[in-house]
């Protein structure tokens, strides 16, 4: 509710000019002077929250880390049609924007009837034009006021051409802008007491300068007090007027008539106002955490070093000093998912000093530049120990860029040791999202009309810290936020965390259909995220058998090869081995070791075609091929996304030359192209996770791991 944040701000700007002018230029004879301050002070009031100066606050170099919220993928072929709670509740967040509205709508109906009332005023009195007014006579009446050049008198008044002498004067210095401005704002701003007590003082101030001006033209200011009192019991216009009856200024008018004028010194009273907007600018921008600063009048400077170096003999490395995770590349971006901000890090800006650096949470990093061959070679002595279970996800996002504005990233990176579990998750959603990964399904009706993208829900914990109040904040449509919702409300245990309302991403990804997502990053960055839960949906079946045409143009099943012919002199052969049933184990350190020349070979020529990324186009492509003496042949693509992208993958493993020491059998590799704007990449990076090198088992093909091939668009 930034609006309400945004409305309270601009309003303690305002009772703090109000309190100056009250106690500082209340009594002051610089009328003019008064009433633009109370009208420039409403205006600053309500913009100063819109500005900040950023350079004010302090600068932090800090590390962010990657801290993933859960992400499962799920498959698509069962359908939840869980009950959902229809029951209305309105909590005290969504009753406060009602109750807003209907004040304010208030106070602009009684506005409309205060015109429209004066206008039947207009129309039943006499109109008379007297050169740049309006005198409309009131017959029978004795009240007298004035609302833009009308001129509103009764005709049972005494004196008539003093009371007219005054109301001119509100006429030609159009006080009537002024009254309707603060109306306007009492719209904006009826729950607030300080603009009503802003608009009397501004009414005040108008009646000083017409008493002044009209005194001025009368023989004394005596005379015109005394005119002031006999005739202090006329009936007061409407408030939108300015009504020369207003027995509740009458003493003050008289006594500000008679005092002695202010010398010039006293103006500069009114230049309190400047310490008082730089004051203010300044808690704006320290004080009050917000999302609506627009302006910046000074943005902090980013500074980068300068030093330029080798980075063919050089590259970067990462070291965690509590757990001894260590990562090696050239470029390393280190991200916060929940303030959404990165630091980059580059070998070819790096000083040559190490620099250690403390996160939020308290971890403790250090970043060197070291040379590259004792860095291979640190990662090959780890290779002669024995294999480290499967890595997780690392706390950072590495990749390289190239110079035409793409980056393979090839997972996973290589490790100098091996890599600890990431930072578990709050134990207080564990449940949940177990519970989400066994029932939220993507509907059948979403794949067939390839739906996908963001849906966000609103939920609210209650005193039991159960689930209630569960909202669609943004969906998407056919059956995918129906789905979302059951999922999470046939959720019937607890959430350890504070009562309060909080908010899930569920992200639907059909796979080999890519579309750009809705961002998350207002709700990423709320501190009541509770995470993002993805459900995959496979749009293509796996390849059918091989079929040829048949007649009728129909295709039929290719018939079994044709038994040989048995020679009755030669013995029969032995009967065939039986596969091996055991399941598939991880490749030794040769074979990884194998397999990343090949990763090597696919990071050097593996490009993004520039027509692709000019026509948005991306994708998985998934490509099978032979291993036979070392060597790769018979590549294939099993699932594609167009021929220019697929040949790209073909030929890049065509022209890998080295030997590749991995048993004789089927392999397949799948490669994503994906187009990067700067806004999606951890959302998408989360939708494809990574699989591991396993080797062959039961005749099956031996899945590698995935590439992804990054475009940057310009």
């Amino acid at each position: 509710m930034s609006w309400l944040h945004y409305l309270i701000e601009a309003n303690i700007y305002l009772l703090v000019f109000y309190l100056c002018y009250r106690l500082l230029l209340a009594n002051n004879t610089h009328y003019t002077l008064g009433r633009v301050y109370l009208i420039l002070s409403c205006i600053m009031a309500f913009f100063i929250p819109f500005t900040q100066v950023t350079i004010l606050k302090p600068a932090t170099d800090t590390v962010t880390q990657v801290v993933t919220q859960t992400s499962y993928v799920l498959p698509a072929n069962i359908r939840v049609s869980q009950p959902t709670d229809t029951s209305f509740r309105l909590s005290a967040d969504e009753l406060i924007p009602y109750l807003y509205i209907g004040g304010a709508m208030i106070a602009a109906v009684i506005l409309i009837v205060r015109l429209v009332r004066l206008f039947s005023i207009t129309r039943s009195g006499t109109s008379l034009k007297h050169g740049n007014y309006q005198r409309i006579d009131l017959p029978h009446s004795q009240t007298a006021f004035s609302f833009f050049n009308y001129l509103y008198i009764g005709t049972e008044l005494k004196q008539p051409d003093t009371i007219i002498a005054h109301e001119l004067v509100h006429i030609r210095q159009k006080h009537t802008l002024d009254i309707l401005f603060l109306e306007l704002l009492k719209i904006i701003n009826w729950f607030s007491p300080v603009v009503y007590l802003v608009q009397q003082s501004l009414k005040t101030v108008h009646e000083y300068i017409a008493d002044e001006q009209t005194a001025a033209h009368e023989s004394d200011a005596i005379a015109y007090s005394s005119f002031l009192l006999n005739n202090a019991y006329g009936l007061q216009g409407a408030s939108v007027t300015h009504s020369f009856f207003n027995n509740n200024l009458l003493k003050r008018r008289i006594i500000m008539l008679n005092q002695q004028r202010s010398g010039k010194l006293a103006r500069l009273k009114y230049l309190a106002a400047v310490p008082l907007c730089a004051g203010m600018l300044c808690t704006s921008t320290l004080l009050f955490s917000k999302d609506y600063g627009l302006i910046d009048f000074a943005p902090q400077k980013q500074t980068t070093p300068t030093v330029q170096i080798d980075s063919g003999k050089y590259t970067l490395k990462l070291t965690d000093l509590k757990s001894g995770i260590t990562a090696i590349a050239d470029d390393m971006e280190l991200r916060d998912s929940t303030a959404d901000k990165a630091t980059y890090y580059s070998v070819k800006t790096f000083p040559d000093e190490p620099k250690e650096i403390t996160i939020s949470n308290g971890d403790h990093f250090r970043i060197e530049k070291v040379l590259r061959d004792s860095a291979r070679s640190a990662y090959e002595q780890t290779q002669k120990l024995p294999p480290p279970p499967p890595p997780p996800a690392r706390p950072v996002s590495i990749y390289n860029k190239d110079k035409n504005g793409s980056a393979l990233v090839i997972a996973p990176q290589l490790p100098t040791k091996a890599l600890a579990p990431p930072p578990p998750y709050e134990k207080a959603y564990v449940a949940l999202y177990k519970h989400m990964a066994k029932t939220l399904r993507y509907p059948q009706s979403a794949r067939e009309s390839k739906t996908d993208g963001n849906v966000i829900l609103s939920y609210r914990l209650n005193a039991d810290h159960k689930i209630t109040d569960i909202k669609v904040e943004k969906g998407i449509g056919n059956g995918c936020d129906e789905a979302a919702v059951n999922a999470l409300s046939s959720f019937k245990g607890t959430v350890n965390k504070a009562p309060g309302q909080y908010y899930m991403a569920t992200v639907f990804a059909l796979q080999g259909y890519t579309k750009k997502y809705q961002s998350i990053d207002n709700y990423r960055s709320k501190p009541n995220f509770a995470g993002v839960v993805v459900a995959t949906g496979y749009m293509n079946a796996p390849p059918p058998p091989p079929v040829e045409p048949g007649k009728n143009g129909k295709n039929m099943p290719l018939p079994p090869p044709p038994a040989p012919k048995m020679n009755k002199n030669v013995p029969p052969p032995p009967p065939p081995v039986e596969p091996d049933k055991t399941p598939g184990k991880l490749m030794s350190n040769e074979q990884n070791l194998a397999v990343r020349d090949l990763y090597t070979h696919l990071r050097k020529t593996l490009r993004y075609p520039k027509a692709a990324r000019d026509k948005d186009v991306a994708g998985r492509v998934i490509v099978t091929f032979d291993v036979n003496d070392e060597k790769i042949s018979n590549v294939k693509v099993v699932r594609g996304v167009t021929s220019l992208v697929d040949d790209e993958v073909v030929k890049a493993l065509n022209n890998f030359d080295k030997p590749l020491n991995l048993p004789v059998h089927n392999y397949s590799i799948p490669v994503l192209f994906h187009l990067d704007n700067g806004k999606e990449q951890i959302e998408s990076r989360a939708n494809f996770p990574l699989t591991q090198n396993y080797m062959p088992q039961n005749g099956k093909s031996a899945a590698l791991n995935e590439i992804v091939v990054v475009g940057y668009k310009n």
